[in-house]
């Protein structure tokens, strides 16, 4: 088991150092959509999600709801909410605790009214699961990882999409990896993940 672990964390590495696409791996999302948004701004949203993430050989995979609580720890939840509390995150379109490693929640309130709603909400999308899948909150100079998108920055998304720096790829890949390790030996009988 361990040296198949270390076969697949160096085979993952190896796939991002030329930050191009790979064969697909897929991540499952369950949204969880409690906010007025548009169908067509939500469905142009995710198609564009989705293409961002096929760009760097990640296949998302959408599913409607909240997962059931026995797939809670291995599935990525993706919450869509209004009625934002302005003391809750000040500024901030969405958040995403990637140490617990599941929950996103997007603030649609603080979206929607925002130059190309469907492009921003697509680029927060993005971002937050960029979040989850390389377990840490860093964030890149560049791209969609920024810390903060610009005037600037959402003017160029309508245009084009952002994307991805070769390092987050890398951490993408490294932490798709390490998700992928931890639920084969969750999955193993008697085990007992530690925190």
């Amino acid at each position: 088991m361990k040296l198949a672990a270390m076969f697949l964390i160096t085979s993952m590495a190896a796939v991002g150092n030329d930050a191009g696409p790979k064969a697909g791996v897929r991540v499952t999302v369950h949204l969880d959509v409690d906010a007025p948004v548009p169908s067509a701004v939500r469905g142009n949203a995710l198609a564009m999600t989705k293409a961002m993430y096929r760009q760097i050989g990640v296949e998302i995979r959408w599913e409607g709801s909240r997962p059931a609580a026995a797939k809670a720890k291995s599935a990525l939840w993706l919450e869509v909410t209004d009625r934002t509390p302005s003391t809750f995150h000040p500024g901030a379109l969405a958040y995403a605790a990637p140490w617990e490693g599941r929950h996103i929640r997007v603030f649609w309130d603080r979206i929607e009214t925002a130059r190309g709603p469907q492009k921003l909400l697509a680029h927060v999308l993005a971002h937050e699961i960029g979040h989850m899948l390389e377990g840490t909150d860093r964030h890149s100079a560049a791209g969609i990882m920024k810390a903060k998108f610009t005037a600037g920055d959402i003017a160029d998304m309508l245009m084009t999409p952002l994307e991805f720096t070769p390092e987050d790829i890398d951490l993408i890949q490294q932490g798709l990896a390490y998700r992928v390790i931890r639920a084969a030996a969750t999955a193993r009988p008697g085990f007992t993940p530690k925190p």
